[in-house]
C-alpha cells in the first residue's frame, strides 16, 4: 500500500477560542449583575418591612 503524501499533521482548528471566553465573561458579568439586583432588592424590601 502506497503511503498517503497528505497526513494532515497540522491542526484543523487552529483559531483562537475567543467565543468560548467572550461567553464565559458574559456569564461572569450576568451573574454579578443578578447578584447586585437581588441584594438591592432584598434591601429595599427589608428596609420597608417586607410588606
Amino acid at each position: 500500500m502506497a503511503a498517503p503524501t497528505d497526513t494532515h499533521a497540522e491542526p484543523v482548528n487552529n483559531e483562537k477560542p475567543t467565543q468560548g471566553i467572550f461567553m464565559g465573561y458574559l456569564a461572569i458579568v450576568l451573574l454579578v449583575f443578578a447578584v447586585i439586583v437581588a441584594g438591592i432588592a432584598i434591601y429595599a424590601g427589608a428596609s420597608h418591612g417586607f410588606s
